[in-house]
């Protein structure tokens, strides 16, 4: 009878593991699944490891907070950006902000632009000589389409013409396991790896406690693993 009990034993972990595998697996996809098919706010229209040269843009970054949008909570980036040696009137520019993530691969997101007269802009610049007041930019940006790690934030003006003009900033946008933070600098690579590591551990530990709430299960496998 101990003989048997013990034969049993591997099939009984196996079927748990097997639970705990197709649920990470779910958990895993449910929310390419749910960008895909559902998000309607915050994502990136493209994506391209293709930029144009950088040139010279004036800018400012006046609010970075998480709002409600569309029945969404999204982050919204606002501010004003203008090149400085251009002679193309800024209503014509297709504005976007660039996300440059650690391995050079470039998010692009559409910018909300027909409520954001800045007057004041054009006022503060009257060395340019020219109306700025389309300078200014709004950007919704989902956590959900991000991956852990350092995003330089970037923008891109284009005009009907298809010319472009590309600047990257000093600031960055750092997405953590829950949240997006801008920052004056990148977040350490160990740092980031630390972080991933613990909010996957953080996972396999609710998810075992999901199946098994008395914590046993957990409890077995935290055994056979340091067998």
């Amino acid at each position: 009878m101990a003989t048997a009990l013990v034969n049993r034993r591997p099939s009984r972990y196996g079927v748990h593991l097997l639970i705990w595998s197709a649920l990470a697996a779910y958990l895993s996809l449910s929310n390419t699944l749910y960008v895909h098919y559902f998000l309607k706010s915050g994502k990136p229209v493209t994506t391209t490891s293709i930029m144009p040269p950088e040139t010279k843009m004036a800018y400012y970054i006046d609010h970075f907070q998480l709002v409600s949008n569309e029945g969404e909570l999204v982050y919204v980036i606002e501010g004003w950006a203008f090149p400085r040696n251009s002679n193309v009137p800024l209503g014509r520019y297709r504005k976007q902000v660039v996300l440059v993530d650690e391995e050079s691969r470039a998010y692009l997101f559409d910018a909300e632009i027909d409520s954001l007269s800045r007057p004041d802009v054009t006022r503060a610049f009257p060395d340019q000589g020219k109306d700025l007041d389309l300078s200014g930019f709004s950007v919704y940006l989902s956590h959900r389409t991000l991956r852990a790690g350092s995003y330089r934030f970037g923008i891109l003006y284009t005009d009907s013409d298809s010319s472009a003009v590309y600047f990257l900033t000093n600031k960055f946008i750092v997405r953590t396991p829950n949240t997006l933070q801008l920052r004056e600098s990148p977040l350490p690579r160990n740092e980031s790896l630390q972080r991933v590591v613990a909010w996957a551990r953080r996972l396999v530990r609710q998810t075992f406690l999901a199946i098994d709430p008395t914590g046993n299960l957990l409890l077995r496998v935290k055994e056979a693993i340091a067998r």
